[in-house]
């Protein structure tokens, strides 16, 4: 099936810029990092949010001005693009691939969990210790603080996610496997290509194709009721003339044959005279 593909933001859209918080988070990291050698990243985002939550409202304030200061930035720049040619088109764009995007066939219950990626890894060591330390955030802020500290990694610490990744991909792709080989697989492919093609691209073009055919149909065949409903209106029109003319033609004769017989009586009448 055709995959739908969601169309990317243009290269004049502004960029959201970081929170206070994660702002502090930037340059706490490095010294955070330096004090604690051992510590996985996790713990490292863990303790930062412990020394965020440490200072005082007055030690936040220059990282809280400095992220308002730019998000004013961000505001106006965004109400610019808002009005462009280039967020008009990104718009329409994505009404369209929210129109035309394929539905996809029931995910299979039976199948066995993929491999999380090195984000998904980071992301649940991280999310508990960000939610407890800031009780008050949404699931959609610390979502995005949770990308805003995986961005901020160095190759290095990202490289330690990749081979857990790795490990969790071997152990997902042996269950994989496995399970490819049973009875439960093969019926989830099976009712799966069916679903395929009647929801195809191809299939739903012939079902708009079949539906013209039978309107068509349909509509020829009202056209033809309505000339056969009009040929019969003109033939029982036509019978209605000639019985019309018939019967005037009877009623002449009559009269014709009642004229020739008074003048049969009256040239008789006249004889015996």
């Amino acid at each position: 099936m055709v995959k739908a593909i969601k169309p990317a933001k243009p290269e004049t859209c502004p960029k959201r810029p970081l929170s206070g918080y994660f702002r502090f988070l930037q340059g706490k990291r490095s010294e955070l990092a330096a004090a604690n050698p051992e510590a996985s990243v996790a713990t490292i985002a863990k303790l930062g949010g412990h020394a965020w939550s440490a200072l005082s409202d007055a030690q936040k304030k220059p990282f809280q001005d400095a992220a308002a200061e730019e998000k004013a930035i961000y505001d106006k720049k965004m109400q610019v693009y808002t009005k462009s040619e280039a967020y008009s088109k990104f718009q329409e764009d994505m009404k369209a691939f929210k129109k035309s995007k394929n539905k996809k066939f029931k995910k299979d219950k039976n199948a066995p969990k993929r491999a999380p990626t090195s984000f998904m890894i980071f992301s649940n060591e991280v999310r508990k210790g960000l939610m407890e330390e800031n009780p008050e955030l949404t699931i959609t802020t610390v979502s995005k603080k949770i990308g805003a500290a995986w961005a901020a990694l160095s190759e290095e610490q990202k490289a330690e996610y990749a081979k857990k990744k790795d490990a969790a991909k071997k152990v997902a792709d042996a269950k994989i496997a496995a399970y490819k080989k049973t009875e439960a697989f093969q019926k989830y492919q099976e009712d799966k290509a069916v679903w395929e093609a009647k929801n195809s691209p191809k299939a739903k073009a012939k079902l708009e194709k079949e539906k013209a055919k039978a309107k068509k149909l349909k509509e020829k065949a009202k056209l033809e009721k309505e000339k056969a409903k009009a040929k019969a209106k003109k033939l029982r029109e036509k019978a209605k003339k000639e019985k019309a003319k018939a019967q005037a033609k009877k009623l002449r004769e009559r009269k014709r044959k009642a004229s020739k017989k008074r003048s049969t009586r009256r040239a008789a009448k006249k004889r015996r005279v």
